[in-house]
């Protein structure tokens, strides 16, 4: 212990990690759905789907989470992305909770229920120090 201060931290207004959920972000899941379109070309819809399905998931979560008004209007287009990859559910390499809510969702179970639930559960999983979420 010297008293110094060594190390200092430098956070950016704008940075990504200082980020919030904005539409910019939002090009990631139409360029995703593009690939999806020319996956059904080439016969790869399988993993391009599963792939917008998990994207679309985890964005419509951010939305959730940070209350983002701007983006509301995209949530339904969003569960769609999700509902359509359904069928892969199965196969996709993600964690199985997250499967188990990806199929709640698709089955029309209130995203804002699925996510309030969900946001509980790592609660639970942070307080009882078990393995990552």
């Amino acid at each position: 212990f010297t008293g110094k201060s060594l190390y200092h931290y430098r956070q950016r207004q704008g940075s990504i990690v200082n980020s919030t959920v904005n539409l910019s972000q939002y090009i990631f899941i139409e360029e995703l759905r593009k690939n999806v379109e020319l996956a059904r070309e080439w016969n790869f819809e399988k993993e391009s789907v599963a792939r917008l399905s998990v994207s679309a998931f985890n964005f419509l979560e951010k939305i959730y989470s940070s209350r983002t008004k701007e983006l509301e209007c995209k949530i339904p287009a969003l569960i769609e992305d999700v509902s359509q990859g359904r069928m892969y559910f199965k196969d996709l390499k993600t964690r199985k909770l997250d499967k188990f809510f990806m199929g709640l969702l698709a089955k029309g179970v209130s995203y804002k229920k699925i996510f309030a639930v969900r946001q509980l559960f790592q609660w639970f999983y942070r307080k009882l120090n078990l393995k990552k979420f």
